[in-house]
């Protein structure tokens, strides 16, 4: 029914929660970069704000409140403490995972 993932990269937390029917991870996270991880590994303080932020939207989504939408994302950037900011997410043309979001391949 809800599904909530907290990643971390780039030195920046970054959790996506998704709806039944809307964007997915993949539309979330559309591109792989070559070398992954080891260009920007995880540090304690990005996984504890990833862990947090979930926590955050676990209780909301338990509580039945939903932002508006399908999918929604909040960053929280090591490099800029203290600004969180949310977004609807798209669904992506190009998503790896799930190709019948409702959008056509160019």
């Amino acid at each position: 029914m809800w599904l909530g993932i907290g990643a971390t990269g780039h030195f920046e937390a970054r959790v996506t929660e998704h709806w039944p029917g809307g964007p997915c991870a993949g539309c979330a996270h559309p591109y792989i970069e070559a070398g992954g991880a080891a260009l920007a590994p995880t540090c304690a303080p990005i996984s504890f704000w990833a862990g947090l932020i979930l926590a955050a939207r676990i209780l909301r989504a338990a509580t039945g409140v939903r932002d508006p939408g399908d999918a929604y994302v909040t960053f929280y950037p090591l490099t800029r403490p203290g600004l969180v900011e949310g977004g609807g997410v798209p669904p992506h043309a190009g998503c790896l995972v799930e190709a019948t979001h409702g959008v056509e391949a160019a």
